[in-house]
C-alpha cells in the first residue's frame, strides 16, 4: 500500500501529519491494507475499483481516514465547498 499511496502524498492529502516514526507508518500501512483486502477480494477488483469509479476512492479515502483515526485518535470531517456564479 506504501507504494500505491506513498507516505509524502498522504501528508500533503491531509489524511497523515508530517514526522511520523517508521513504526506509527507501518502501523498506518498495516490498518489501511487491511481494510482493502475485507473490502476487495483480489487485486484487480482493487485496481479496476480504483480506475473506473469515484465512489470507490471515496470509501478508500474513508478507509485511510478510519485507520489516521483508529491509530492516532482523530477525527475527520469532510466538508463540502459549493460556490455559486452570481448572474450578471
Amino acid at each position: 500500500m506504501r507504494h500505491i499511496y506513498p507516505y509524502n502524498y498522504l501528508v500533503s492529502q491531509g489524511i497523515l501529519p508530517a514526522g511520523l516514526t517508521r513504526d506509527q507508518q507501518k502501523a498506518f500501512y498495516q490498518c489501511f491494507a487491511g481494510k482493502v483486502n475485507a473490502a476487495y477480494n483480489t487485486v484487480s477488483q482493487f485496481f479496476n475499483a480504483v480506475l473506473a469509479d469515484t465512489t470507490d476512492l471515496s470509501q478508500i479515502r474513508r478507509m485511510e481516514s478510519q485507520c489516521a483515526n483508529d491509530l492516532f485518535e482523530w477525527s475527520v470531517t469532510e466538508i463540502d465547498v459549493v460556490e455559486t456564479v452570481p448572474a450578471q
